[in-house]
C-alpha cells in the first residue's frame, strides 16, 4: 500500500515537472521566434535584398554548417 502512494507521488511529480518544462520550451520557442524575425529585419536592413535573401537560403545555411564540419569540401 505505501509502496503504491510513493509511487503514485513519483508520477505525479514527474508529470508536473513534464507539465514545466514543456510550457519553457513553449516560451523559449516564442522567444526564439521573435528574435529571429528581429535578425531578419537587421539583415534586410542592412544587405541589398538579393543578398539577404541569399544569406537566408536554406541551401546556403547547409552548406555553411558543412564548411564547419568538413576540414574539405564535399564533392562527388
Amino acid at each position: 500500500m505505501i509502496a503504491i502512494l510513493v509511487h503514485g507521488r513519483l508520477v505525479e511529480g514527474t508529470a508536473r515537472l513534464d507539465f514545466l518544462w514543456q510550457l519553457q520550451a513553449s516560451q523559449e520557442k516564442k522567444e526564439m521566434d521573435v528574435l529571429q524575425e528581429s535578425n531578419k529585419r537587421i539583415l534586410h536592413n542592412l544587405l541589398p535584398a538579393h543578398v539577404a535573401a541569399h544569406f537566408l537560403d536554406a541551401q546556403f545555411r547547409n552548406n555553411m554548417v558543412r564548411s564547419r564540419i568538413l576540414p574539405y569540401p564535399l564533392t562527388y
